[in-house]
């Protein structure tokens, strides 16, 4: 394990000041995004453990929590990389570069504050100070000198080579946008973080260093720069906390020790300054009396001045970490999403972008089509603001696209989802035209899943759409998107967006013909869908048949395998291949007709099956469409005209009218009502068969409950009349006979469902042979709509 990995404990200066190494922030790592509210609570934890220091300075500390990094021996994540001239370790931050952030700007936040304090007090003593003076002032320096070093070594390493700052290397910086070198034309520190401790070098190099305004003036330097707002945000946050050194007494949430009890606590002096505090300081624990007013400020300036080197040593040496270092970065990623609980893991696409620019270049990339194509991708996996749902989301794009793009399946591992990613891209390896294909096929998944896929729940669901405003997806494409989202039949995608690919494209044609064929396809895979899983109590092998299209395809029949790298050309197969390879798996399980398929799906009880209340749903709706009541024998249905009554709409599926799967014989009777003696329920599956189902409206399907048979007949007769007289008429038959109250009228007056009509006709009882004989007249109508589409 050791070869795996290694953690130990260590203090934030051991870890980053540590001779000749650097930290590195991967490309794929987020900005710097921390608020106010995270720097305050990072300035209480560090200093939370400083009092009680004093009393034990051997057992306090404060625990920053992990850092996970892999030491990058081989440089393979460092871009743009100037050999010879980098840190002999290099450490790749994995998992806490807003917080190693945060404490280098903590420390510059300290070093300017105790450079400002050492000014100050320099400045009076040259010409006021005695000699008791003297020795607090030789202290102040040494001290100060002690300090000053030990911070800047938390912020650069001086190398052997270059001249004045380039001479120079920040510890921190960013992948991409950064470089380390020491000389001028090929250093670059534009990420706030390295702009801000380079800033901070060059100024310290100065003969005359201006730390009074250094962030202001850094700020006004800032303007000039192409990472404007992100150093701004990095100039704020070090701003919080350069407020809150200058102003120690004045933190509510935050106490830190007094002068005098520094002063009393010579063992914390020795361990901290390495010796005691000289005799002469008891005075800035004394009441000033008949002192100037120069002289008290100059030694309220020395408290401060001391309790600010306290809080530098404490930092330094009592701040703490775990350091984990991985010996790769699969290793480390793997490590850190076993060890985080509140963090943000990174998703695999995050971790992908650095593949493609390392491909592109860095220079080229800014401009690049791939950077365009990123941005969409990135954008798609961004929308989700919570870290699960955003994960989530990059985890059915990764697996879904993997599966179109390879034809092999992709677990939701995130560490196998990022080596999955690298793998599928290497093929791609210095050809840009795969390379902008793959990155196209990408793209055209994501746009499928935010335009086409649209898995947002409650009532007001946006239209499934394409893309491309200039195509137009039927209301009945519409319906069967809907339906394969209900039962997340999410392995239809693979298939589907390669038929949308040249629709969203922008390139301009006509696009008529290839809304067709996609409009073809999407038919066909619903017919599929729904005629295989509603004849059956589980999928069934579905999943495997959609793989197997990407992979193999069906040399039988002479289709190819569709997944992108498996294609020998780019030309899409003919749809009514894809047809034909349906009805293959269809007839091979012994569905060749409806008579069998009917039969199939009469004898299970279909609601109770897996997405079985969706099934029957699209069902019933796909035999109520333009169906009416026959004329001699009005409890029968007959296909009308076109347009009599249309079900086969989003509009329908949407509608609170068709919201809920209602039982004509109630899944649970009431005690001692006829239903108990129905011969329905001499077996569980009878009440659950599609023949005993009907679509309503939540209020009715609660209003109709388990009422007796002839009381749920005349209520489907109210909802199914055509004028509000006639279900009022209804309605006060059943009120008169006190099964009905008046108050529920609205219910039934508000609402007019046709496809109840037939069943308030129905002239019998209802039994299981009722049952049998109403599965068989919808089954066939949903064929005879189902099979046209293969």
């Amino acid at each position: 394990m050791a070869k795996v990995f290694e953690a130990n404990p260590v203090s934030v200066y051991d870890f980053i000041s540590k001779n000749g190494r650097g930290l590195y922030i991967p490309a794929y790592q987020r900005p710097y995004a921390w608020d106010k509210n995270n720097v305050e609570r990072l300035f209480a934890d560090i200093v939370q453990g400083l009092e009680s220091c004093l009393s034990q300075p051997d057992e306090a500390i404060t625990f920053l929590g992990t850092i996970i990094a892999l030491n990058d021996i081989k440089r393979t994540t460092i871009q743009p990389l100037v050999k010879h001239q980098i840190y002999s370790q290099v450490m790749s931050i994995i998992d806490g570069q807003q917080r190693l952030t945060s404490l280098l700007m903590f420390c510059v936040a300290l070093l300017v504050e105790i450079e400002k304090k050492w000014a100050s007090i320099k400045k009076y003593s040259s010409s006021n100070s005695d000699e008791n003076d003297n020795e607090i002032v030789n202290w102040c320096e040494r001290s100060f000198n002690d300090v000053k070093g030990l911070l800047q070594q938390m912020l650069s390493e001086e190398q052997r080579n270059g001249i004045e700052e380039y001479r120079h290397f920040p510890k921190m910086i960013r992948a991409f946008v950064d470089t380390w070198s020491y000389e001028e034309d090929k250093a670059e520190y534009k990420s706030a973080i390295a702009w801000l401790l380079f800033e901070y070098i060059k100024n310290n190099l100065k003969d005359e260093p201006k730390w009074g305004s250094f962030i202001a003036d850094a700020r006004k330097k800032a303007k000039d720069t192409i990472n404007d707002p992100d150093i701004n945000h990095l100039l704020n946050m070090v701003k919080i906390f350069e407020s809150k050194l200058d102003n120690l007494d004045e933190n509510e949430d935050v106490f830190f020790p007094t002068i005098s009890q520094w002063l009393s606590f010579k063992s914390a002096q020795e361990k901290f300054f390495g010796e005691t505090l000289p005799d002469e300081m008891h005075i800035l624990d004394s009441e000033l009396i008949g002192i100037d007013e120069k002289k008290i400020k100059w030694l309220n300036n020395i408290s401060q001045f001391v309790r600010l080197l306290g809080l530098a040593k404490f930092t330094l040496n009592h701040v703490t970490i775990v350091s984990v270092e991985a010996s790769s970065e699969d290793f480390a990623f793997d490590v850190f999403e076993a060890l985080n609980s509140t963090g943000q893991p990174l998703t695999a696409i995050e971790t992908f972008v650095p593949l493609v620019v390392q491909k592109v270049g860095v220079s080229a990339y800014e401009k690049s089509k791939e950077k365009k194509l990123l941005d969409k991708i990135i954008k798609f996996t961004q929308k989700e603001e919570k870290s699960a749902k955003k994960q989530k989301r990059s985890t059915d794009l990764v697996t879904t696209f993997y599966l179109t793009e390879t034809g092999e399946k992709c677990i939701s591992n995130l560490s196998d989802q990022r080596a999955s990613m690298r793998k599928a891209f290497s093929i791609c390896d210095n050809d840009p035209n795969q390379q902008e294909l793959f990155l196209k096929n990408l793209t055209n998944i994501a746009n499928f899943y935010q335009y086409l896929w649209i898995t947002d729940s409650g009532k007001e669901k946006p239209q499934p759409q394409f893309c491309n405003p200039n195509a137009k997806l039927s209301e009945l494409a519409g319906l069967c998107l809907r339906f394969l989202v209900s039962i997340k039949h999410t392995i239809t995608i693979p298939l589907l967006s390669l038929y949308t690919q040249d629709i969203e494209n922008e390139v301009e044609q006509d696009k008529t013909d290839l809304i067709a064929r996609f409009d073809e396809l999407l038919l066909a895979v619903t017919a599929f869908t729904v005629l295989w899983r509603s004849s059956r109590t589980s999928t069934d092998r579905i999943d495997q048949f959609h793989r197997d299209l990407m992979l193999k395809g069906d040399p039988t029949i002479g289709l190819e395998p569709l997944a992108r790298q498996k294609r020998k050309t780019d030309q899409l197969p003919d749809v009514s291949l894809i047809k034909r390879y349906f009805k293959n798996k269809l007839e091979l399980d012994g569905i060749v007709g409806e008579t069998e398929w009917s039969s199939k799906v009469n004898s299970l009880p279909l609601f109770k099956i897996g997405s079985g209340k969706e099934i029957s749903k699209f069902l019933l709706l796909a035999a109520f469409n333009d169906v009416t009541p026959d004329q001699n024998e009005p409890y029968k249905l007959v296909k009308g005209k076109p347009g009599t009554f249309e079900t086969l709409t989003i509009k329908k599926w949407d509608s609170p009218h068709f919201e809920t799967i209602e039982h004509i014989a109630p899944q649970q009777p009431q005690t001692n009502s006829r239903w108990e003696t129905s011969d329905i329920y001499r077996s569980s599956n009878d009440v659950h068969k599609l023949g005993n189902l009907t679509i309503l409206p939540i209020p009715n399907n609660s209003s109709l409950g388990n009422r007796e048979w002839d009381i749920k007949r005349k209520l489907f007769s109210a909802l199914s009349a055509t004028t509000t007289n006639e279900t009022q008429a209804i309605l006060k038959i059943l009120s008169d006979d006190g099964v009905f109250k008046g108050t529920n009228s609205d219910l039934y007056c508000g609402v007019y469902l046709p496809h109840l009509n037939a069943l308030s006709k129905y002239p019998h009882d209802w039994t299981s042979e009722s049952i049998e004989i109403r599965g068989k007249e919808i089954t066939s109508f949903a064929w005879s709509t189902l099979n046209s589409w293969l």
